[in-house]
């Protein structure tokens, strides 16, 4: 709300001291551009940000033309045959257009601005509010670097899972690996499927941005597995719970990281191999006690270890016929207090 609020008053001001009758900001900062307005109406302003605004020609004009006018991105006589003059400039009254486009590669951010007359004006007093514009472009450029980077979260996230209990790992919106916090670097130390493991993380990372590409809330307790930013796998030392969700929310309201939680149901039952030994196990079977142990359905085993539902009981029915009892609470019993005597 800060933020809207800064944007909303910089764009007045440098309406009022070029002169301008109206004027248009667009700042594309992640998935979508968020588009301001000052004299312009809400529904004009809408069909500029999802019809027009990616057709802006200065976005491709690179630094040396920061300011400009249209008349220096379109040839004489193109701007009036086209299709963002019939049916949008002209109607709203949209005329001798001067902008200024702004980049931000460390912030991956862009700044349009377009300032508007309601009627035509001698091209001295074009090229004046243009002059204009061009004498407050460091100002400006100084205020939305502020805006669009100091409240950006990703450093300080960084920090912060690095003091936390829990196995974490920190991906960029483009699927880059940013950071593992200490949990998490030790989890894979110990794990000797570690890449495998690695790979479903990177892969639930990807499923929070296609979420999000999908214009879907990525931070809901309630997202359905089968989307992939939830998965539970196994290797054949520990069982895991994965966990995507977006973080970070900068100043426009948008997620700028993916956090994976990586949670170990290790299989931790008394001297496996021994176990194993006594009742006859095989190494799947042995998963499944853990598992059991861990209060786990035959559903949630067979997720886990990537089997069916009717094999996660088979394996469950052998296991509790080879501890020779006829629960999963006589089995926990019979795995921590040991056989009778």
């Amino acid at each position: 709300m800060r933020a809207d609020n800064w944007r909303q008053s910089i764009l007045q001001s440098l309406r009022l001291l070029t002169g301008s009758d109206k004027a248009i900001l667009v700042v594309r900062s992640g998935l979508e551009p968020l588009g301001y307005a000052d004299g312009v109406t809400r529904d004009a302003l809408a069909v500029y940000v999802t019809r027009f605004c990616h057709l802006d020609r200065s976005r491709s004009a690179g630094r040396d033309l920061e300011t400009w006018n249209l008349s220096q991105l379109w040839r004489p006589g193109e701007l009036e045959q086209s299709e963002y003059y019939r049916t949008f400039a002209l109607p709203n009254r949209l005329h001798d257009t001067v902008g200024m486009t702004l980049h931000f590669p460390s912030s991956r951010s862009e700044v349009c601005l377009l300032l508007h007359k309601n009627e035509r004006e001698p091209l001295a007093s074009l090229e004046q509010r243009r002059d204009l514009l061009s004498m407050l472009l460091e100002p400006v450029r100084a205020g939305f670097a502020v805006d669009l980077t100091a409240t950006d979260p990703v450093p300080q996230l960084s920090s912060l899972i690095d003091v936390t209990g829990q196995a974490l790992i920190l991906f960029g919106m483009e699927g880059r690996e940013l950071s593992q916090n200490p949990v998490m670097r030790r989890l894979l130390a110990q794990e000797p499927e570690r890449e495998s493991l690695m790979e479903h993380v990177r892969g639930v990372a990807r499923a929070v941005i296609a979420r999000v590409a999908n214009g879907k809330a990525s931070t809901a307790q309630d997202v359905p597995k089968e989307d992939g930013t939830r998965r539970e796998v196994a290797t054949r030392q520990a069982a895991y719970r994965l966990r995507g969700n977006l973080v970070g929310r900068n100043t426009l309201g948008h997620g700028t990281a993916i956090l994976v939680s990586v949670d170990r149901v290790a299989f931790q039952v008394p001297a496996p191999d021994s176990i194993r030994a006594r009742y006859g196990l095989t190494v799947r079977e042995l998963q499944v006690a853990s598992l059991i142990m861990h209060r786990l359905t035959n559903a949630e085993i067979a997720r886990m270890l990537g089997i069916s539902p009717h094999t996660a009981r088979h394996h469950t029915e052998n296991v509790l016929a080879k501890f020779g009892v006829r629960s999963r609470e006589a089995l926990r019993r019979a795995v921590t207090e040991g056989p009778p005597a």
